[in-house]
């Protein structure tokens, strides 16, 4: 499921935000009800920049970034290395 939800969170973003936001949170609550996979990875960096964008939150946007960095680095969760 999370694969599928990253594959429609790219064209959402260039059309509506509202849906990229959407789809974001939906990872996001997959990710924190069944845990970590590739693609969560992938959730982490993308919530960052909502927070960084429209929220405002830079800080926590870096921290949720570097979690997301992490992720691929520290557990080898490296499929979606380029995306993260």
């Amino acid at each position: 499921m999370l694969d599928v939800l990253n594959r429609l969170s790219s064209p959402a973003q260039y059309t509506d935000l509202n849906l990229y936001t959407l789809v974001v949170r939906q990872m996001l609550r997959l990710t924190l009800d069944r845990g970590n996979s590739d693609a969560s990875a992938v959730a982490y960096a993308r919530f960052g920049m909502i927070a960084g964008l429209r929220i405002g939150d830079s800080e926590g946007a870096y921290r949720v970034g570097q979690l997301a960095y992490e992720l691929v680095e520290e557990r080898a969760l490296g499929r979606f290395q380029a995306g993260v």
